[in-house]
């Protein structure tokens, strides 16, 4: 093997390992924000609820009504939006999870002290590696996350 193939060789496996963090963190930041709406959300749903039971104590006639409405047709839009911004969530974990995936078969391929810590970290978390098919695709993002089922619920 040549220097410069060994040094493109360490190039790479340099950019994978920088690849693969960027992609962990950018994963975390997604979970992150995914919570972050859902909380908000929830806050603002409260927050409406409260002002819709003060409206309905102190009943001022047909304009609480038009008020009551318009509270809640917006929370059905954030609501959706919400729902729609966590599908997108789902789907981006998806394949930030294939593209690590990739980065490790890489990594394990070229080294045996990889290999053997993948495939133990694979047999303690009782993990079997192996091609996802469409069908198994789509159940995972019809399951989805709690958040979606949380969203669905208060909507």
């Amino acid at each position: 093997m040549a220097l410069s193939d060994f040094e493109n060789k360490f190039n790479s496996f340099d950019f994978l390992l920088i690849e693969y963090q960027r992609l962990q963190q950018l994963h975390f930041g997604e979970k992150k924000d995914e919570e972050q709406r859902v909380n908000f959300f929830i806050t603002l749903t409260s927050v409406a609820g409260a002002g819709v039971t003060f409206l309905f104590q102190h009943n001022n006639g047909a304009v609480n009504y038009i008020i009551i409405q318009s509270v809640i047709l917006l929370l059905i839009i954030i609501g959706l939006n919400t729902l729609g911004r966590i599908a997108i969530t789902t789907i981006q974990a998806l394949v930030i999870s294939d593209l690590r995936n990739k980065i490790k078969d890489i990594f394990k391929n070229n080294s045996v002290e990889i290999k053997e810590y993948v495939d133990e970290q694979n047999k303690l978390l009782k993990w079997e590696p192996k091609p996802i098919t469409k069908k198994e695709r789509y159940k995972k993002l019809q399951n989805g996350t709690t958040y979606s089922f949380l969203v669905i619920i208060i909507n």
